[in-house]
């Protein structure tokens, strides 16, 4: 009876962490001195909130919305930080039953901390966005083991792109990911 009825879910989490080397996503440089003393020690966080539809129905539907932001805490890799969030669609088929299969679509738009070259201040500034599309099946085999197989498609456009003189360091495109 529990199982019968719809719900909303939410989570947050904070976290600590150390990152030795902080590299910017699709920045590479063949410099390795801009990279040096960007260490940090960074705290994560994230929130995702959401709702789903009573699994006993033959589709459950969740739907979702996620944020995330990394501060780090040496200011030197500032420039290094990232924030973003996207929402999430998922529609179950069978969830109850022994193979269940289903959807997934989701994206995701993300901003990096960037420093404006003439007054030296950072604000953030859009950074790329993401698009997602995962169909899926999943067995329970055992009371306590399911397989799964997920194969995704992903298409990532990244806003600097335009601005690399190096095409080898364009870092958008689609493709396809498993597990």
């Amino acid at each position: 009876q529990t199982y019968n009825q719809n719900r909303f879910f939410g989570n947050a989490t904070v976290m600590g962490a150390y990152d030795s080397n902080v590299p910017r996503l699709a920045d590479a440089t063949k410099d390795k001195t801009i990279l040096e003393q960007k260490a940090s020690a960074k705290i994560l966080s994230s929130l995702t909130a959401g709702w789903m539809s009573s699994p006993t129905k033959i589709v459950q539907i969740m739907a979702m919305a996620r944020a995330n932001h990394n501060y780090n805490v040496n200011r030197k890799a500032q420039g290094y930080e990232y924030m973003g969030g996207g929402p999430m669609l998922v529609a179950t088929f069978d969830p109850l039953g022994i193979l269940n299969w289903g959807l997934k679509l989701g994206g995701t738009y993300l901003y990096q901390n960037t420093e404006n070259t003439k007054t030296k201040k950072f604000k953030y500034l859009p950074y790329s966005l993401t698009t997602e599309g995962t169909p899926f099946l999943k067995a329970r085999l055992f009371k306590r083991l399911v397989v799964a197989l997920e194969p995704t498609y992903r298409i990532k456009q990244v806003f600097t792109d335009k601005t690399q003189t190096d095409k080898t360091l364009y870092s958008s495109g689609q493709g396809y990911a498993g597990r």
